[in-house]
């Protein structure tokens, strides 16, 4: 039996034991915690699933915006502090964590990858 379907008994409530692991390519939405955050506190008194009847004006993709924006930002100050230390290695790694962050200004790819370039010589 896999962990995602073991279930414990006690005291004649079944309470599911879930290990989760997160994996490159999930969605952002999920891997950054907020799909739990969202419906956690919806689940319904017999815990059988989550009552959806106060999300009927809830955007998915207008959450997702939310998330994708934060991590944007997060990415644009850490390109801020790689260009500003002037070092190899800080500009390398930001520039390559910022290849898999939609979002991040044009311009401050470019400054961060000609600093690059000009501590390199090239």
């Amino acid at each position: 039996m896999d962990l995602l379907s073991y279930i414990f008994f006690r005291g004649g409530w079944r309470l599911p034991c879930f290990v989760v692991q997160v994996v490159d390519g999930m969605c952002k939405w999920v891997k950054s915690g907020e799909l739990h955050k969202t419906f956690a506190g919806s689940l319904r008194p017999d815990g059988k699933g989550i009552d959806f009847s106060g999300f009927a004006d809830y955007s998915g993709f207008d959450a997702v915006k939310v998330i994708l924006k934060r991590m944007s930002d997060a990415m644009e100050d850490r390109l801020r502090l790689a260009i500003s230390k002037n070092k190899i290695p800080a500009l390398m790694n930001a520039l390559d964590e910022a290849k898999r962050t939609l979002g991040v200004d044009g311009q401050l790819l470019e400054q961060a990858r000609a600093a690059l370039a000009k501590l390199k010589g090239k």
